[in-house]
Protein backbone atom coordinates (compact mmCIF):
# COMPACT_ATOMS: atom_id res chain seq x y z
CA UNK A 1 0.00 0.00 0.00
CA UNK A 2 1.74 3.39 -0.53
CA UNK A 3 1.85 6.00 1.79
CA UNK A 4 -0.45 9.17 2.62
CA UNK A 5 0.52 12.34 3.65
CA UNK A 6 -1.66 15.38 4.06
CA UNK A 7 -0.53 18.40 2.21
CA UNK A 8 0.84 20.22 5.85
CA UNK A 9 3.14 17.20 5.88
CA UNK A 10 4.21 17.73 2.63
CA UNK A 11 4.49 21.37 3.13
CA UNK A 12 6.73 20.25 6.01
CA UNK A 13 8.46 18.13 3.70
CA UNK A 14 9.36 20.64 1.25
CA UNK A 15 9.98 23.85 3.83
CA UNK A 16 7.42 25.18 1.53
CA UNK A 17 4.19 27.57 2.14
CA UNK A 18 0.57 26.23 2.00
CA UNK A 19 -0.79 28.70 0.04
CA UNK A 20 -4.19 28.40 1.93
CA UNK A 21 -4.42 26.45 5.30
CA UNK A 22 -7.86 25.19 5.07
CA UNK A 23 -6.05 22.74 2.63
CA UNK A 24 -3.53 21.25 5.10
CA UNK A 25 -5.85 18.06 5.94
CA UNK A 26 -6.01 16.86 2.25
CA UNK A 27 -4.79 13.90 1.25
CA UNK A 28 -1.86 13.30 -1.24
CA UNK A 29 -0.75 9.39 -2.31
CA UNK A 30 1.74 10.18 -4.70
CA UNK A 31 3.89 12.38 -6.55
CA UNK A 32 3.18 12.65 -10.73
CA UNK A 33 3.87 14.17 -13.58
CA UNK A 34 1.30 16.21 -15.28
CA UNK A 35 0.28 13.32 -17.82
CA UNK A 36 0.43 10.95 -15.25
CA UNK A 37 -1.68 12.73 -12.34
CA UNK A 38 -4.29 11.17 -10.38
CA UNK A 39 -6.94 12.99 -8.19
CA UNK A 40 -4.45 11.97 -5.43
CA UNK A 41 -1.32 12.99 -6.71
CA UNK A 42 0.48 15.75 -6.34
CA UNK A 43 2.60 17.28 -9.61
CA UNK A 44 5.01 20.43 -9.78
CA UNK A 45 5.43 23.63 -12.41
CA UNK A 46 8.07 25.35 -12.79
CA UNK A 47 6.51 28.30 -14.55
CA UNK A 48 3.20 29.79 -14.38
CA UNK A 49 2.70 29.54 -18.00
CA UNK A 50 2.22 25.90 -17.25
CA UNK A 51 -0.33 26.44 -14.31
CA UNK A 52 -3.28 26.16 -16.84
CA UNK A 53 -2.40 22.55 -17.83
CA UNK A 54 -1.62 21.53 -13.96
CA UNK A 55 -5.06 22.88 -13.36
CA UNK A 56 -6.71 21.07 -16.00
CA UNK A 57 -5.20 17.77 -14.95
CA UNK A 58 -6.97 16.09 -12.41
CA UNK A 59 -4.11 16.18 -9.84
CA UNK A 60 -5.03 16.81 -6.23
CA UNK A 61 -2.54 19.75 -5.44
CA UNK A 62 0.40 21.37 -7.42
CA UNK A 63 3.61 22.45 -6.49
CA UNK A 64 4.36 26.05 -7.38
CA UNK A 65 7.10 28.76 -7.80
CA UNK A 66 7.44 31.50 -4.93
CA UNK A 67 5.25 34.37 -5.83
CA UNK A 68 2.03 32.49 -7.95
CA UNK A 69 -0.95 32.11 -6.97
CA UNK A 70 -3.31 29.44 -7.60
CA UNK A 71 -6.93 29.35 -6.37
CA UNK A 72 -8.24 26.73 -8.49
CA UNK A 73 -6.26 23.97 -6.47
CA UNK A 74 -4.40 23.32 -3.01
CA UNK A 75 -0.40 24.56 -3.47
CA UNK A 76 2.16 24.65 -2.26
CA UNK A 77 4.51 27.46 -3.08
CA UNK A 78 8.32 26.66 -2.84
CA UNK A 79 11.41 28.13 -4.17
CA UNK A 80 12.64 25.63 -6.27
CA UNK A 81 9.81 23.76 -7.66
CA UNK A 82 11.58 20.48 -9.56
CA UNK A 83 13.74 20.01 -6.41
CA UNK A 84 10.99 19.29 -4.43
CA UNK A 85 8.92 17.05 -6.57
CA UNK A 86 12.28 14.99 -6.26
CA UNK A 87 12.07 15.44 -2.69
CA UNK A 88 8.55 14.41 -2.71
CA UNK A 89 9.21 11.60 -5.25
CA UNK A 90 11.37 9.45 -2.61
CA UNK A 91 9.50 10.51 0.12
CA UNK A 92 6.30 8.30 -1.82
CA UNK A 93 8.78 5.91 -3.29
CA UNK A 94 11.96 5.23 -0.70
CA UNK A 95 14.28 3.46 -2.01
CA UNK A 96 13.68 -0.51 -1.49
CA UNK A 97 16.11 -2.26 1.22
CA UNK A 98 17.30 -5.79 1.54
CA UNK A 99 17.35 -7.46 4.30
CA UNK A 100 21.13 -6.71 6.56
CA UNK A 101 23.09 -10.06 6.74
CA UNK A 102 25.51 -11.90 4.48
CA UNK A 103 24.03 -14.70 2.24
CA UNK A 104 24.86 -18.29 3.21
CA UNK A 105 26.68 -18.31 -0.61
CA UNK A 106 28.92 -15.32 0.40
CA UNK A 107 32.65 -15.87 0.87
CA UNK A 108 33.68 -13.29 3.52
CA UNK A 109 37.34 -13.37 5.11
CA UNK A 110 37.21 -13.55 9.04
CA UNK A 111 39.20 -11.05 9.00
CA UNK A 112 36.83 -7.99 7.03
CA UNK A 113 34.63 -5.87 9.55
CA UNK A 114 31.40 -5.42 8.03
CA UNK A 115 28.65 -3.28 9.32
CA UNK A 116 25.81 -4.87 10.68
CA UNK A 117 23.25 -3.51 8.39
CA UNK A 118 24.70 -4.02 5.63
CA UNK A 119 23.64 -6.52 3.13
CA UNK A 120 26.11 -9.25 1.28
CA UNK A 121 24.42 -10.82 -1.37
CA UNK A 122 25.14 -14.79 -2.99
CA UNK A 123 28.61 -15.19 -4.25
CA UNK A 124 30.13 -11.56 -2.92
CA UNK A 125 33.74 -11.96 -2.22
CA UNK A 126 35.05 -10.02 0.54
CA UNK A 127 38.93 -10.48 1.38
CA UNK A 128 40.98 -10.13 4.24
CA UNK A 129 40.91 -6.37 6.07
CA UNK A 130 37.77 -4.75 3.91
CA UNK A 131 35.55 -2.56 5.56
CA UNK A 132 32.12 -2.54 4.92
CA UNK A 133 29.90 0.72 6.11
CA UNK A 134 26.31 0.70 7.11
CA UNK A 135 23.51 0.07 4.97
CA UNK A 136 25.81 -0.68 2.37
CA UNK A 137 24.41 -3.50 -0.28
CA UNK A 138 26.66 -5.77 -1.85
CA UNK A 139 24.48 -7.63 -4.62
CA UNK A 140 25.66 -11.13 -6.33
CA UNK A 141 29.43 -11.52 -7.39
CA UNK A 142 30.56 -8.61 -6.36
CA UNK A 143 34.36 -8.62 -4.90
CA UNK A 144 36.11 -6.42 -2.63
CA UNK A 145 39.60 -6.72 -2.47
CA UNK A 146 42.11 -6.17 0.93
CA UNK A 147 42.16 -3.61 2.94
CA UNK A 148 39.35 -1.56 0.29
CA UNK A 149 36.50 0.37 2.10
CA UNK A 150 32.77 0.37 0.97
CA UNK A 151 31.10 3.43 3.02
CA UNK A 152 27.69 3.93 4.13
CA UNK A 153 24.42 2.98 2.09
CA UNK A 154 26.42 2.70 -1.05
CA UNK A 155 25.26 0.40 -3.40
CA UNK A 156 27.34 -2.02 -5.62
CA UNK A 157 25.56 -3.91 -8.44
CA UNK A 158 26.44 -7.72 -9.70
CA UNK A 159 29.64 -7.99 -11.41
CA UNK A 160 31.33 -4.71 -9.51
CA UNK A 161 35.48 -5.15 -8.36
CA UNK A 162 36.46 -3.12 -6.22
CA UNK A 163 40.28 -3.71 -5.96
CA UNK A 164 42.52 -3.84 -3.15
CA UNK A 165 42.73 -0.64 -1.03
CA UNK A 166 40.89 1.42 -3.07
CA UNK A 167 38.52 3.75 -1.27
CA UNK A 168 34.52 4.02 -2.10
CA UNK A 169 32.62 6.95 -0.39
CA UNK A 170 29.35 7.15 1.23
CA UNK A 171 25.95 7.32 -0.80
CA UNK A 172 27.63 5.73 -3.86
CA UNK A 173 26.13 3.81 -7.05
CA UNK A 174 28.10 1.37 -8.84
CA UNK A 175 26.18 -0.01 -12.09
CA UNK A 176 26.99 -3.63 -12.86
CA UNK A 177 30.36 -5.09 -14.22
CA UNK A 178 32.23 -1.91 -13.10
CA UNK A 179 35.85 -2.16 -11.77
CA UNK A 180 37.43 0.10 -9.56
CA UNK A 181 41.28 -1.02 -9.71
CA UNK A 182 43.46 -0.68 -6.93
CA UNK A 183 44.34 2.54 -4.68
CA UNK A 184 41.47 4.23 -6.46
CA UNK A 185 39.38 6.85 -4.08
CA UNK A 186 35.51 7.58 -5.09
CA UNK A 187 34.18 10.48 -2.93
CA UNK A 188 30.55 10.52 -1.24
CA UNK A 189 27.72 10.57 -3.67
CA UNK A 190 29.39 9.25 -6.50
CA UNK A 191 27.72 7.15 -9.69
CA UNK A 192 29.70 5.19 -12.23
CA UNK A 193 27.83 3.71 -14.86
CA UNK A 194 27.75 -0.23 -15.74
CA UNK A 195 30.88 -1.36 -17.69
CA UNK A 196 32.94 2.11 -16.41
CA UNK A 197 36.75 1.17 -15.42
CA UNK A 198 38.45 3.48 -12.82
CA UNK A 199 41.88 2.66 -12.98
CA UNK A 200 44.74 2.47 -10.04
CA UNK A 201 45.50 5.90 -7.98
CA UNK A 202 42.58 7.50 -9.83
CA UNK A 203 40.50 10.04 -7.64
CA UNK A 204 36.68 10.99 -8.50
CA UNK A 205 35.54 13.83 -5.58
CA UNK A 206 31.81 13.32 -4.51
CA UNK A 207 28.80 14.51 -6.46
CA UNK A 208 30.10 13.72 -9.89
CA UNK A 209 28.18 11.25 -11.87
CA UNK A 210 29.55 8.82 -14.84
CA UNK A 211 27.27 7.09 -17.71
CA UNK A 212 28.07 3.83 -19.46
CA UNK A 213 31.41 2.57 -20.96
CA UNK A 214 33.85 5.31 -18.89
CA UNK A 215 37.42 5.02 -19.05
CA UNK A 216 39.45 6.86 -16.22
CA UNK A 217 42.60 6.54 -16.37
CA UNK A 218 46.12 5.23 -13.90
CA UNK A 219 46.32 8.54 -11.61
CA UNK A 220 43.85 10.61 -13.16
CA UNK A 221 41.65 13.38 -11.05
CA UNK A 222 38.32 14.47 -11.64
CA UNK A 223 36.64 17.08 -9.63
CA UNK A 224 33.59 17.55 -7.80
CA UNK A 225 29.92 17.68 -9.61
CA UNK A 226 31.32 16.99 -13.30
CA UNK A 227 29.15 14.72 -15.91
CA UNK A 228 31.25 12.17 -17.27
CA UNK A 229 28.90 10.86 -20.58
CA UNK A 230 29.02 7.45 -22.51
CA UNK A 231 32.47 6.62 -23.73
CA UNK A 232 34.40 9.26 -22.03
CA UNK A 233 37.97 8.83 -21.74
CA UNK A 234 40.21 10.54 -19.20
CA UNK A 235 44.23 9.26 -19.82
CA UNK A 236 46.58 8.62 -17.02
CA UNK A 237 47.71 11.78 -14.78
CA UNK A 238 44.70 14.14 -16.36
CA UNK A 239 43.05 16.62 -14.10
CA UNK A 240 39.12 17.99 -14.80
CA UNK A 241 38.09 20.36 -12.17
CA UNK A 242 34.83 21.16 -10.76
CA UNK A 243 31.58 20.74 -12.86
CA UNK A 244 33.40 19.68 -16.10
CA UNK A 245 31.29 18.06 -18.53
CA UNK A 246 32.63 15.51 -20.87
CA UNK A 247 29.81 14.97 -23.46
CA UNK A 248 29.76 11.18 -25.34
CA UNK A 249 32.77 9.71 -26.28
CA UNK A 250 34.68 12.97 -25.55
CA UNK A 251 39.00 12.44 -24.52
CA UNK A 252 41.50 13.55 -22.15
CA UNK A 253 44.94 13.05 -23.22
CA UNK A 254 47.61 11.86 -21.00
CA UNK A 255 48.33 14.48 -18.41
CA UNK A 256 46.03 17.10 -19.94
CA UNK A 257 44.22 19.83 -17.24
CA UNK A 258 40.56 20.82 -17.58
CA UNK A 259 39.99 24.06 -15.63
CA UNK A 260 36.56 23.99 -13.83
CA UNK A 261 33.08 24.76 -15.60
CA UNK A 262 34.73 23.23 -18.95
CA UNK A 263 32.18 21.52 -21.66
CA UNK A 264 33.99 19.71 -23.66
CA UNK A 265 31.71 18.42 -26.88
CA UNK A 266 31.09 15.18 -27.66
CA UNK A 267 34.07 13.00 -29.58
CA UNK A 268 36.46 15.65 -29.13
CA UNK A 269 40.06 15.26 -27.98
CA UNK A 270 41.47 17.66 -25.54
CA UNK A 271 45.26 16.98 -26.37
CA UNK A 272 46.29 20.27 -24.13
CA UNK A 273 45.15 22.32 -20.93
CA UNK A 274 41.93 24.17 -21.16
CA UNK A 275 40.97 27.30 -19.09
CA UNK A 276 37.63 27.55 -16.79
CA UNK A 277 34.90 28.22 -18.57
CA UNK A 278 35.82 27.07 -21.85
CA UNK A 279 33.57 25.41 -24.54
CA UNK A 280 35.23 23.05 -26.79
CA UNK A 281 34.89 20.86 -29.45
CA UNK A 282 36.66 19.00 -32.15
CA UNK A 283 40.13 17.24 -32.79
CA UNK A 284 42.38 18.60 -31.29
CA UNK A 285 39.67 20.44 -28.90
CA UNK A 286 39.48 24.61 -29.59
CA UNK A 287 36.86 27.19 -28.81
CA UNK A 288 33.74 25.68 -29.99
CA UNK A 289 32.30 28.68 -32.24
CA UNK A 290 35.71 28.31 -34.36
CA UNK A 291 34.73 24.65 -34.92
CA UNK A 292 31.37 25.42 -36.08
CA UNK A 293 33.00 28.50 -38.24
CA UNK A 294 35.45 26.04 -39.70
CA UNK A 295 32.57 23.67 -40.72
CA UNK A 296 30.45 26.53 -42.25
CA UNK A 297 33.49 27.41 -44.39
CA UNK A 298 34.24 23.62 -45.24
CA UNK A 299 30.50 23.40 -46.74
CA UNK A 300 30.98 26.82 -48.56
CA UNK A 301 34.02 25.90 -50.09
CA UNK A 302 32.44 22.40 -51.66
CA UNK A 303 29.99 24.54 -53.18
CA UNK A 304 33.06 27.27 -54.93
CA UNK A 305 34.78 23.70 -55.84
CA UNK A 306 31.00 22.34 -57.46
CA UNK A 307 31.23 25.53 -59.22
CA UNK A 308 34.77 25.72 -60.13
CA UNK A 309 34.42 22.58 -61.86
CA UNK A 310 30.93 23.75 -63.78
CA UNK A 311 33.48 26.64 -65.34
CA UNK A 312 36.29 24.20 -66.10
CA UNK A 313 33.86 22.13 -68.20
CA UNK A 314 32.78 25.11 -70.01
CA UNK A 315 36.34 26.16 -71.45
CA UNK A 316 37.42 25.08 -74.51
Amino acid sequence: MPSTHTLAELAEAVQGKLLDPVHSEVLIDSAAGLLEATAQSITYVESPRLLSQAVASPCAAILVPEGVQCPERPAIAVRKPRLAFAKLLRLFHPPLRPTAGRHAASMVSPGAEIHPTASVGPYVIVEDGARIGEDAQLMAHVRVGRRATVGARTLLYPHVTVGCGAAIGGDCILHAHTRVAEGATLGAGVEIGARAVIEASATVAEGTKSDNHVFVGRGARVGRACILVWGTTLGEGCCLGNGVVMAAEACVDKGAVVDDLCVVGGKSVVTEGLAGGSTVSGIPARPHKDELRSHAQLNRLQGTSERLQALERQLP
